[in-house]
């Protein structure tokens, strides 16, 4: 109950110190405080248990062992009286006894210590020992950077998430030839993430089959299959440390040249340059001395300096301006070309994909249309929606009042 109750303490900590800012801004510090205030009462008073435990338990151990001394002496001291037993044995017998009274009266003081253990131990090995659905089969192909194409087909996909009824994926199936430009849009929550993730395999397939290059991804060794499928997140993680170490971290031996141009490429060079320390300016925790959009390039920065075969883009500039976006793009697409490597890019704004070669349309997970963007216009009418409604929310606001 210990263990359990401090563990909560702590993740409430823990949520305070990262969201410090959402709870200034909505003025929740006393709320926060209450709260805090109201579990660590709860851990207070479970603490106050486990002591009253150890102070009923205490006095009954040290008054056993006396007890047992003085029958000892009693006892043996009667056999000394009456000549059956020597003095020098009953005092033998005496120091035996309290050798093996001692470590029982250890034990007890280390009862408590014990229990926090054992209660410890359970939590950390219900992880330790978890299914692991992601693994490698036997006889795992291992996928060589020198013959890989990028070539990628979905089979009649269907996917849902582990414990759940409800199927994301129903039926997906679509081919991306080696080099090309692929998009995928729809509303949010349509499943376009999901689709990105199977490719990796951060996820299997509940029916269907996934292939690169012809090869089943379940049949791919995994370290070879992910070094070649790059990834960005809509949602950037950066480590604790240096730009050059986060731009790097893909790659640990690259050279300084590689790191500028990577970042070039992430449109993020001339705001590095900026800054008093450059590429050695530390990004602090989670990467809080940056904004969005920064961690963003810096992620994409991250990921174009590794050697791949196939990039993913997931919403990847959803965080800067339509203006960086598009020099993104265009830098992506020469490297693109130059590579020769295929790119999927999910995208909320369709502005950004409309020179791809090929758009998908995902609406409650299921391709509801797929060509290009002059196609698409003219066959559907909710892909038509979707960009009428972003023209619309790009127009100032003053125009639409007017």
């Amino acid at each position: 109950m210990v263990q359990a109750k401090l563990a909560n303490l702590n993740s409430i900590l823990e949520e305070n110190l990262i969201g410090v800012r959402v709870v200034k801004a909505f003025v929740r510090e006393k709320s926060e405080i209450s709260r805090y205030t109201t579990l660590n009462g709860e851990l207070l008073a479970v603490n106050i248990q486990t002591v009253k435990v150890l102070r009923n338990l205490f006095p009954f151990l040290f008054l056993l062992s006396n007890l047992i001394s003085l029958a000892v002496i009693g006892f043996g001291g009667a056999e000394v009286i009456s000549n059956r037993f020597s003095l020098g044995e009953l005092i033998a017998f005496n120091s035996y006894l309290v050798f093996i009274l001692q470590p029982v009266l250890q034990i007890g003081f280390a009862a408590g210590v014990i229990a926090q253990a054992a209660a410890s131990a359970k939590r950390v090995y219900e992880i330790i020992d978890a299914k692991i659905d992601i693994y490698n089969h036997p006889n795992a192909i291992v996928l060589n950077a020198s013959d890989i194409k990028g070539e990628i087909k979905f089979e009649h996909v269907d996917f849902r998430y582990p414990g759940s009824t409800t199927e994301i994926l129903k039926n997906i199936s679509f081919e991306v030839k080696s080099g090309e430009f692929i998009a995928i849009v729809g509303m949010t929550g349509s499943g376009k993430s999901t689709i990105a993730n199977l490719i990796p395999r951060f996820y299997d397939v509940t029916s269907g089959v996934v292939q690169i290059d012809g090869y089943d991804v379940r049949d791919l060794k995994l370290e070879s299959l992910r070094s070649q499928v790059a990834t960005v997140f809509q949602d950037a993680t950066l480590f604790s440390g240096t730009i050059h170490e986060n731009i790097a971290y893909g790659l640990p031996d690259a050279s300084s040249e590689q790191i500028i141009e990577a970042a070039k490429i992430a449109q993020i060079h001339d705001f590095i340059s900026t800054l008093p320390d450059g590429y050695n300016t530390i990004v602090g925790e989670r990467g809080i001395g940056l904004s969005g959009g920064q961690k963003q390039r810096v992620a994409i920065a991250r990921t174009v300096l590794t050697d791949f075969q196939i990039l993913i883009l997931d919403d990847a500039t959803s965080a800067v301006d339509a203006k960086t976006g598009s020099l993104i793009l265009e830098s992506l697409e020469k490297l693109r070309q130059a590579r020769q490597c295929t790119i999927i890019a999910i995208a909320q704004r369709i502005s950004s994909i409309r020179n791809a070669d090929k758009i998908l349309l995902i609406d409650k997970g299921e391709i509801v249309a797929q060509g290009k963007h002059g196609e698409l216009l003219e066959t559907s009418s909710l892909y038509a929606a979707i960009l009428d409604s972003q023209i619309k929310q790009s127009q100032p606001i003053i125009s639409q009042i007017a």
